[in-house]
């Protein structure tokens, strides 16, 4: 369980049992009971979504950054910003290129090409473009040219595991709201049934 699904679970908990206390208190009328109850569950409620939201900014960010070291550019300290434009350029223009490939055959004799030639802006853009179309044995290869582009795509695969069933399930169970009891829905429901009875 993450920290985000640690806080929102620790809210629910919190919140239920005071629910629970609450509605055990014999002291307090209905309304002052369905008055605090609503008060700390939508406390909780709030707690919950902001929890939820944290952990999807925090898997976009790791994701955002596993995709900027697996086909961002990095650039020397010594680079002028001239150099830099002209290389961003040349980049858009190897992304351009790549974009034309028609099929994961095309992809890898380009990338194989790029390789042999030594050029890194196609190599990268190929890999990028194979990446977007969802051909995964091209990203593969394209991952095999450096140890540290293998590291990347662990982190990018890490941070999308969250979009799988069991992952998307359990979140939606840790990050779901804490429903209305069954009086705060009597008490709401109660002027809706005195007009069906007038």
């Amino acid at each position: 369980m993450t920290d985000f699904q640690q806080k929102a679970q620790q809210a629910r908990s919190a919140a239920e049992q005071q629910i629970k206390n609450i509605q055990a208190n014999r002291d307090l009328t209905p309304q002052a009971k369905e008055r605090q109850i609503t008060e700390i569950r939508n406390k909780a409620n709030h707690a919950i979504t902001e929890a939820r939201e944290a952990a999807q900014g925090a898997r976009q960010e790791a994701r955002n950054s596993a995709l900027s070291k697996l086909f961002g550019m990095s650039f020397r300290l010594s680079v002028s910003e001239a150099e830099k434009i002209a290389l961003r350029t040349s980049y858009r223009d190897a992304i351009f290129r790549a974009a034309s490939m028609g099929d994961p055959k095309e992809a890898h004799l380009l990338l194989d090409r790029a390789k042999l030639t030594g050029d890194t802006l196609l190599t990268k853009a190929v890999g990028l473009i194979s990446f977007e179309k969802g051909w995964h044995e091209v990203v593969e290869t394209y991952v095999g040219t450096s140890p540290d582009l293998s590291d990347a795509l662990g982190e990018l695969r890490k941070a999308d595991r969250g979009a799988n069933r069991e992952d998307q399930f359990r979140e939606s169970v840790v990050f779901s709201q804490i429903p209305e009891t069954d009086q705060e829905r009597a008490a709401r429901m109660a002027p809706q049934v005195q007009q069906s009875a007038a």
